[in-house]
């Protein structure tokens, strides 16, 4: 059986879901307009930067949308590679 689960999503679910990580936020966002929130991490690297790594995005209307018919919307975007 084929998946698109990686190694990586199987450690940021069990990090999620084991509680032993203190380090997980939940975080309010929008996307074109629309709001929503995303799961993420907060490191303190060692140069002092805060880092936040976006570990799940809870998806839009506008989102699905586009992840159904990934030419929506392609007018607006960068060209590849920027």
């Amino acid at each position: 059986m084929s998946t698109n689960i990686t190694e990586e999503h199987k450690r940021f679910f069990e990090a999620i879901s084991s509680g032993v990580y203190k380090n997980f936020i939940l975080v309010h966002t929008t996307f074109d307009g629309e709001p929503t929130a995303a799961i993420g991490t907060v490191t303190n690297e060692p140069d002092g930067q805060i880092l936040l790594t976006p570990v799940c995005v809870f998806l839009t209307e506008a989102m699905f949308t586009r992840l159904s018919d990934p030419a929506e919307g392609l007018e607006d975007a960068p060209p590849a590679g920027d």
